[in-house]
C-alpha cells in the first residue's frame, strides 16, 4: 500500500498550552491561533515532535530504534538530515468542539457549521464519510441542541443568552462525533453528556467563545527573597485551552523513503500499524508545553 491516512482525535484531559512564542496585548504567553478564524490550534510540527518523542520512549532501542528514523526521518542537524524524509506527515490539530460554561448544565460543548464542514472535508482525505449537515440558517441569538435535551427555552453560555431550538440534525451530529470520533476512554458519563449537552452556534458566536473562552492565569517565579522583582524573580500571564476541548488532525503515511531496512515497516499500512501498536497503544499523548506542571495530556483515537 502506497498511502494510508487516518483522523487522529485529541480529547484534552488537562489544560493545554500550544504556545505561539510571541506576546499579544496583556498575555505574555498566548496559545497558537489561526490567523483567519482566531481559533486555537496546535501546529503539526509540534504534534509530530510529540509522536516522535513517545516513539523513542516506547521503542526497543530508544531514539536509536531504526523504525523511529524510518517513520519520522533523521534527526535535525544529523549527518543524514537531508538524505531522505520520514514517511509520516502530520497535520495541524484543528478545533472540533470547545467547552463553555453554562448556567444550567455545568458546561456545554459548542461548535459551528464552519468547523463541522471543515471536519467533514478533512475526513474525506482519510476516506471517512461523516454526516455533519448542520441546521441552516443559524442566527447569532440561536442555539441548536439535540432533540430531547430537556433544556430551558433560554440557554446561558458564559454571559450570553441564546434561544434554544431542538434539532434532529444536532442529534445526528452529536451521535456521529461521539460514536465515530471520540476516544471511548473518556468515560461513559462524558460520552453520554456529549451526546446530550452539545450545541451548534453560529460561526460568529462560536468564534467569540473560541477567542475569549480560554483561561489566562498569572504565573510567578520567585527569587531567593521570595519576591517576583529582580534576581531571577518574574511574573507573567499565560493562556491555556480548557480540559474537555476536542481537536483533530490528519495523519498521512506513505511508503518508507529510508534506505534502512525494517522487517515490519514495508508500506504505508505498516507505518500506521507501528503507530497504533507502539506510539498510540495506551491512548494517551502529550501536546504543547508545561508538561512538568501537569498540562498537555490528551486521550487520543486514530480513526480510519
Amino acid at each position: 500500500m502506497q498511502e494510508k491516512n487516518v483522523v487522529l482525535v485529541f480529547y484534552a484531559t488537562t489544560f493545554l498550552h500550544p504556545g505561539s512564542g510571541s506576546t499579544t496585548g496583556t498575555v505574555d504567553l498566548p496559545v497558537q491561533r489561526e490567523v483567519h478564524t482566531d481559533f486555537p490550534y496546535a501546529a503539526g510540527s509540534g504534534l509530530k515532535g510529540s509522536l516522535r518523542e513517545k516513539a523513542e520512549r516506547n521503542g526497543e532501542n530508544g531514539e536509536k530504534d531504526p523504525r523511529v528514523v524510518i517513520v519520522f526521518g533523521p534527526e535535525t542537524g544529523g549527518a543524514e538530515e537531508s538524505a531522505y524524509a520520514g514517511c509520516l506527515s502530520v497535520g495541524d490539530a484543528r478545533l472540533l468542539a470547545m467547552p463553555v460554561r453554562s448556567v444550567t448544565n455545568t458546561f456545554m460543548w459548542t461548535t459551528c457549521p464552519l468547523v463541522l464542514q471543515r471536519l467533514a472535508r478533512d475526513a474525506e482525505i482519510a476516506g471517512i464519510e461523516l454526516n455533519l449537515v448542520a441546521p441552516r440558517p443559524i442566527e447569532n441569538s440561536q442555539a441548536f441542541v439535540p432533540a430531547g435535551a430537556g433544556l430551558p427555552d433560554i440557554l446561558v453560555l458564559e454571559d450570553v443568552d441564546f434561544r434554544v431550538s431542538e434539532s434532529n440534525e444536532a442529534s445526528a451530529i452529536a451521535q456521529e462525533i461521539a460514536q465515530k470520533l471520540l476516544p471511548g476512554s473518556i468515560g461513559p458519563h462524558y460520552f453520554e453528556k456529549f451526546k446530550r449537552d452539545f450545541v451548534i452556534l453560529s460561526d460568529n458566536r462560536f468564534s467569540y467563545f473560541a477567542r475569549y473562552g480560554t483561561q489566562v492565569s498569572a504565573r510567578i517565579a520567585l527569587n531567593e527573597r521570595k519576591t517576583t522583582t529582580g534576581d531571577g524573580g518574574n511574573l507573567w500571564y499565560e493562556e491555556t485551552i480548557p480540559p474537555e476541548t476536542v481537536f483533530y488532525s490528519i495523519l498521512m503515511a506513505r511508503k518508507p523513503r529510508s534506505p534502512q531496512a525494517a522487517s515490519d515497516i514495508k508500506d504505508a499500512r505498516d507505518v500506521m500499524d507501528y503507530l497504533s501498536g507502539t506510539v498510540l497503544s495506551d491512548g494517551f499523548l502529550r501536546i504543547g508545553g508545561n508538561e512538568t506542571v501537569g498540562q498537555g495530556w490528551c486521550l487520543v483515537r486514530a480513526v480510519s
